[in-house]
């Protein structure tokens, strides 16, 4: 398991499944919610998945822990797809967990496998999950912003006469 545990809780609203970054990118969510304390899994677990896009060309995926603290894996990404050493791998916003737009990891490894449907694709996290100090827990507003208000004031044209 990579938990780590946090000195904020639900005494400070923090509560389950809301993510967690550090100075450099993504580091995990949150399991569970003591009240002084919450447990944060990382993205490195193998139990935790997030899902991502390539920052070149938005091409969308999973990316799974692998068990090591410094590696993820994209398991499910055909031995075809525009991926390659180097490319930034950022938060899709999809599932809702994850804003858009948040680095996650660098694709440092890939091997092709042919007699295989998906090809084996490793990165490198970008937080620096086993030296981190300070973390964000990141609030969202789920409510849609209206579009119009329910309190309008009332616009009144006066003539000037001067």
């Amino acid at each position: 398991e990579h938990v780590v545990l946090v000195n904020k809780g639900s005494r400070f609203g923090v509560h389950p499944e809301q993510p967690v970054l550090d100075a450099y990118g993504v580091v995990g969510q949150i399991i569970r919610a003591l009240p002084f304390s919450s447990e944060v899994m990382l993205i490195t677990d193998p139990s935790h998945a997030i899902p991502v896009q390539v920052n070149r060309n938005g091409l969308r995926t999973i990316a799974v822990g692998s068990g090591q603290i410094n590696r993820i894996k994209l398991p499910f990404l055909p031995n075809n797809s525009d991926i390659k050493k180097g490319d930034l791998l950022i938060t899709s916003g999809l599932g809702g967990a994850f804003p858009q737009g948040y680095p996650v990891a660098v694709v440092d490894e890939i091997n092709y496998q042919p007699n295989k449907p998906f090809a084996e694709i490793y990165a490198t996290p970008k937080a620096q999950l086993n030296k981190s100090r300070e973390l964000l827990i990141v609030w969202s507003n789920r409510e849609p912003v209206p579009l119009f208000s329910q309190e309008t004031p009332e616009i009144s044209i006066e003539p000037n006469h001067e």
